[in-house]
């Protein structure tokens, strides 16, 4: 880890006799090789309402706060050597991990909903099923993460996400939570160069002057309107075009229904002559 440049340890332990040796033999490493505890913090292990609910209900629910508000840290470190919480910090829903360093990192099926992550180092992490609902990652680094199957109804509006994988990802409107306004993947102005949407449901995802060049959309499906995204001219079973390379297209979909990218119309003319006027 000290090799990757994760030298900040956030330190978590159960006060048990086991886990005190293991957090003293994380605290004897992070000095021999020049790594830094930021925080260390105990989890207190309640199990007094395992009879009413398993007690499994309770750390799901304390996982969450529980790492908020924790200086800036690269990685987590847990000694929990009789297993009873540990497992449960795959759930890092409404979490606080602003400009951590996660490069590299294997968050497979992790749940980062309402988790702010806003300028993370996440560049190379596979993040495959991963649930991002409400996630805030303005101005993260995603260059070639991958995100397949992964369901995105957060603001990724700067990100950058160069080579990143989003086959089959959903960025869909989440129609079920209008009271919270229209929950959707957002990538306005981001960094999509070379990305691949294959198959990816892109109906009602915000694009705004987001940087498609080289992306492959082949198989997305979308539904009006996606506006303002910059692509190059590639062929169109890999994305819309535009006639000039890195100019500015605003398409449309033929129809309200979800259709195919290369479904989607372009109005070059019209397009050119608002760029020019903006």
């Amino acid at each position: 880890m000290v090799w990757k440049q994760w030298r900040r340890w956030f330190l978590v332990y159960r006060t048990g006799p086991d886990d005190e040796a293991f957090a003293a033999a994380l605290r004897r490493a992070a000095k021999r090789f020049g790594a830094k505890i930021v925080e260390e913090r105990p989890f207190k292990y309640e199990v007094g309402g395992r009879r009413a609910d398993g007690g499994h209900e309770q750390i799901q629910q304390q996982i969450p706060t529980f790492t908020q508000n924790a200086p800036a840290y690269d990685v987590l470190m847990i000694a929990d050597e009789g297993g009873l919480f540990g497992e449960y910090c795959a759930n890092l829903q409404a979490t606080r991990l602003n400009r951590a360093n996660l490069a590299g990192a294997n968050l497979g099926g992790v749940t980062l909903d309402q988790a702010w992550a806003l300028d993370a180092d996440l560049t190379g992490a596979s993040l495959r099923g991963a649930s991002l609902f409400a996630t805030r990652l303005m101005g993260a680094k995603l260059d070639g993460a991958d995100l397949s199957d992964a369901r995105i109804t957060g603001d990724l509006s700067r990100a950058s996400m160069r080579q990143a994988r989003l086959d089959r990802a959903d960025l869909s409107a989440d129609m079920r939570n209008q009271s919270m306004g229209l929950m959707r993947g957002v990538l306005r102005s981001a960094k999509l160069d070379g990305a691949s949407f294959e198959n990816a449901n892109l109906s009602r995802a915000v694009l705004e002057f987001a940087s498609l060049r080289d992306a492959i959309l082949k198989g997305a499906s979308s539904a009006a309107p996606i506006s303002c995204v910059r692509m190059s001219p590639t062929p169109i079973s890999r994305m819309a075009t535009s006639p000039r390379r890195g100019s500015s297209v605003c398409a449309a979909a033929t129809r309200r229904a979800t259709s195919t990218v290369s479904e989607i119309s372009t109005a070059p003319s019209t397009t050119s002559s608002r760029s020019r006027e903006s």
